[in-house]
């Protein structure tokens, strides 16, 4: 009888600590499921205190009613987009996952619920490092912005004529759009430039736009712009030698 009887705490340690449990939520009361989790016991969670309020209310964790926490692996609920009525069926998805030290989350939504996801969302250590959306609703992510570890934005690129393959680069220092990078004639090759330059107080204090307009990778035409970004001076290298034939001063 003891060895039953001990048998049977272990099994049910085992249970209690290894075995993730599905959990169900209606958390809007109309009778329909509108949020799953999958958990699993997580005694380690101080690691992971993003706030450091010495609580485990990060996204990532649930506690039940007994003050056990558990990590969520994986999360799905029921967003409602455009006033469309609740089907009791996901739209959102999540995903958590521990590497070592860090910690990583991903997002997939369908944010107007029309079958295809548009927009991603990843995460390390509960700070955003990258987003892509798809805002046309053709399957192909269009739109990305890049982040650094502490949240900053490093750039942004955009696919502009929704051919798959991207065309505009941004780029960012200290949350400052320092930089574009621009095909406008969708090639492959980057033809325009646009560089930013600003004053102490955060305000633009110059703006020079540069272009290619023969597309031999050389820029020949120059735009300087005063804090107020309208032109005062442009310049033109008209037989594209690399040499400027004309200058006008506005």
């Amino acid at each position: 009888m003891k060895i039953k009887i001990f048998t049977i705490i272990i099994v049910l340690l085992f249970i209690d600590k290894i075995l993730p449990l599905d959990l169900n939520f209606d958390t809007n009361n109309d009778g329909k499921p509108d949020r799953w989790i999958t958990i699993v016991l997580y005694k380690e969670w101080k690691k992971f205190d993003f706030n450091k309020n010495e609580k485990a209310d990060e996204e990532c964790f649930y506690i039940d009613e007994t003050n056990k926490i558990f990590l969520i692996n994986e999360e799905k609920f029921e967003y409602q987009a455009n006033n469309k009525p609740f089907k009791g069926l996901p739209n959102v998805w999540l995903k958590y996952k521990i590497q070592g030290n860090d910690f990583y989350s991903e997002m997939s939504a369908d944010s107007d619920a029309n079958g295809s996801i548009d927009l991603v969302i990843l995460k390390k250590n509960n700070i955003v490092y990258l987003k892509k959306s798809d805002n046309n609703n053709d399957g192909k992510f269009d739109f990305e912005e890049h982040y650094d570890q502490n949240g900053y934005k490093l750039k942004e690129i955009a696919d502009v004529n929704k051919d798959g393959k991207f065309d505009d680069y941004y780029y960012y220092e200290n949350n400052r759009l320092i930089r574009e990078e621009l095909d406008t004639n969708f090639n492959g090759k980057i033809d325009q430039w646009v560089i930013f330059e600003y004053k102490e107080d955060g305000s633009i204090k110059e703006c020079i736009i540069k272009k290619d307009n023969n597309h031999d990778g050389k820029v020949d035409e120059w735009h300087y712009t005063d804090d107020r970004r309208r032109v005062v001076k442009t310049e033109f290298d008209k037989d594209f030698d690399g040499n400027v034939d004309e200058i006008k001063n506005f």
